[in-house]
């Protein structure tokens, strides 16, 4: 009986922590107003395909607004006006860390960044990536818009 109860108990939390990093997928809020597009920067963040971490979607946010959730090979494309931003990405589960960083952008530039999933602890990161590198990695993985 205690075997039972205790393996019972076992597949709930499994099941839990399955639920729990799930992410909703494809745009989740507002984008920012760019009033003059002549001037407006973007910021790329760029999920490659990795088999670690690659169950569950991510949420990136922009100055503390949740924007898009994407699943691995994927990327978004952040349209924003110039000045200083914070990128940040999030899962959601247990013993799951956040990354964060800021950018500060200038007109009519391009800011790229790979997600970065840890192999042993689970943690993620978010990179800097150059520019010819982060194009590279755009034309290999899918936009969400």
């Amino acid at each position: 009986m205690i075997q039972v109860r205790r393996d019972a108990f076992v597949l709930l939390m499994v099941c839990a922590t399955l639920v729990a990093a799930c992410t909703t997928h494809g745009r989740l809020g507002v984008l920012p107003a760019v009033l003059d597009t002549e001037q407006g920067a973007e910021i790329v963040v760029i999920r490659e395909w990795r088999f670690v971490g690659s169950g569950a979607n991510v949420t990136i946010s922009l100055d503390g607004v949740a924007l898009y959730g994407i699943a691995v090979d994927e990327h978004v494309v952040l349209r924003v006006p110039p000045g200083d931003h914070i990128v940040t990405v999030s899962r959601r589960g247990p013993l799951l860390n956040d990354a964060a960083t800021s950018v500060r952008t200038e007109p009519k530039r391009r800011y790229y960044y790979r997600l970065e999933t840890s192999t042993w602890s689970g943690d993620i990161s978010l990179l800097p990536v150059a520019p010819s590198a982060g194009e590279d990695l755009m034309t290999k993985t899918q936009r969400v818009e």
